[in-house]
């Protein structure tokens, strides 16, 4: 805790003429994009990634209305087709469910960012249904497959050892480091199914 001074003649300094502030504690802050708590139960991180979502949501909602409706030029008779909004969709707002994944732990607050990602993407498309057939329709897995994988590759990145140099440069890929991982990829792979 830092100390507290209620007036600036309290504030202790050294030299003559420099008047020194007080560091203020934060309570929250953003470290690589993500908000991070001083109990780091990552409340703050899912506040912030459905607040960035639904920034980009609005963005994106005027836009894919506009590809809906309006009529092109050339051909006054046909719309957009409902794949340029799920591409513009899955560009500007689906990063932002998907990038932090792997650092949230809690249950809950896994399905409370799939029930923001399920509300977006069905008013995005207009498609108001059950929400795993709209996820299967458009090919988004559900969040905690995402997590699985994410979660995978961080081990693999963590764990693996890089492969001999040799092996690399030489174009032999029957070394015995090659095989184990192979063998560490197919058995995480196995483990998140």
């Amino acid at each position: 805790m830092y100390p507290v001074h209620t007036t600036p003649m309290e504030r202790p300094h050294r030299y003559p003429g420099y008047v020194s502030t007080l560091l203020r504690e934060v309570q929250q802050f953003d470290y690589l994009g993500l908000r991070l708590d001083p109990m780091v139960n990552m409340k703050a991180a899912v506040s912030s990634i459905q607040e960035k979502a639904n920034k980009a949501h609005s963005l994106v909602l005027p836009v894919s209305y506009s590809l809906r409706y309006d009529k092109h030029h050339s051909n006054p008779t046909i719309c957009s087709s409902p794949v340029e909004v799920l591409d513009l969709w899955k560009s500007c707002v689906l990063p932002h469910f998907l990038l932090y994944l792997r650092y949230i732990s809690d249950e809950i607050q896994l399905k409370t960012i799939q029930a923001s990602l399920n509300k977006s993407l069905s008013t995005a498309m207009h498609v108001y249904g059950h929400p795993t057939a709209l996820l299967s329709d458009t090919g988004i897995p559900p969040l905690y497959i995402t997590q699985n994988l994410q979660l995978a590759q961080l081990r693999f990145r963590l764990y693996s050892p890089p492969p001999p140099q040799s092996s690399v440069s030489s174009g032999v890929y029957g070394s015995h480091c090659c095989k184990q991982c192979l063998w560490i990829r197919l058995t995480t792979a196995c483990r998140m199914l």
